[in-house]
């Protein structure tokens, strides 16, 4: 008898019709690790009299998850939508390009993913994004992505789907990012901030899953949305502290592009907020003098707070 290998272990997911209800997986990720694990919940009882306890008992049972790895084109597609809810899509060039839109919706999927071999497997039901984070670096030209994952407890002892497909990888390149910084929503995307080191964005606390009678159900919480503008100390990377000051929103825009799709038309990842100042440091950064902004994500006067849009092949 052999091992079985831990390469072999292919993890796939399903978009469920009925939260919970567990599906057939159709996907595989174009980029990264997707894996599962359970978690439990225990309680221990020790009686009067005794050194040891009598017993230790699940009171709880979910799974929590990540995937994490490069940021793809391609397979954001499917993710942002899982953290954020079904995007807007609108064709920019027939069968060759598309836009989505994502802004957090009340009302967001949720999936079954499968992690196993040919022989055996388990699945999950019911998994949600709790939290989804990009790091991009304009001077090591990184590019990462991590979502955190919960779901139902795990299944296990079932047949791996067959026939998942993956689309191709198209990596997003941080060495091509762009940030620019304004005073207004109207001239969002203006004002490039020419000396950009490393961009950190993070949406936190997306969602949890509660236990009613008769199972698990999600519930949306409030997000916990930050951004981290990492830059050169010269006069535009100072000022974040005047605008951290006097609280005055600021409006950010952080954008990628990718390879051509069609004529001028790029894939493209773009980042819009609007933000408040929340800490300013300033340091060492491979030997730059660098200033360290971390802006909190707000809501403005006419209720913007954040818009993400992606631009690839995947209709």
């Amino acid at each position: 008898m052999s091992a079985r290998s831990y390469v072999e272990q292919r993890a796939q997911y399903g978009k469920e019709a009925t939260a919970g209800t567990a599906v057939p997986a159709t996907s595989r990720p174009s980029t990264g690790k997707l894996e599962f694990n359970p978690k439990q919940d225990t309680e221990r009882d020790r009686s009067s009299g005794e050194y040891v306890d009598n017993l230790v008992y699940v009171k709880r049972e979910t799974s929590e998850g990540s995937l994490e790895g490069v940021a793809c084109y391609n397979g954001l597609t499917d993710q942002l939508a899982l953290a954020f809810g079904a995007p807007t899509t609108t064709v920019v060039v027939a069968d060759k390009a598309f836009k989505h839109e994502y802004v957090l919706s009340a009302s967001r999927p949720t999936w079954t993913v499968q992690v196993g071999d040919a022989v055996s497997a388990f699945e999950v039901a019911g998994v949600i994004a709790k939290s989804v984070e990009f790091e991009l670096g304009n001077n090591s030209g990184d590019s990462s992505f991590k979502m955190e994952l919960e779901g139902g407890a795990i299944t296990d002892g079932i047949t791996r789907t067959a026939g998942s497909t993956k689309l191709p990888a198209r990596p997003v390149l941080g060495g091509t990012a762009k940030v620019y910084v304004d005073p207004t929503f109207e001239e969002l995307g203006t004002t490039l901030l020419a000396g950009g080191l490393k961009e950190t964005i993070k949406f936190g606390d997306l969602a949890d899953l509660i236990r009613l009678v008769g199972g698990y159900t999600t519930v949306n919480t409030a997000i916990d949305g930050t951004v981290e503008l990492l830059s050169v100390a010269d006069t535009a990377g100072r000022s974040f502290l005047a605008s951290l000051r006097t609280s005055t929103p600021r409006y950010v825009r952080i954008e990628t592009t990718g390879l051509v799709l069609d004529g001028a038309v790029k894939e493209k990842l773009t980042f819009d907020f609007c933000v408040n100042g929340e800490s300013h440091e300033r340091g060492e950064e491979d030997a730059v003098y660098a200033a360290t902004n971390g802006l909190r994500i707000v809501v403005d006067a006419n209720g913007f707070s954040h818009k993400v849009t992606l631009v690839n092949s995947v209709a």
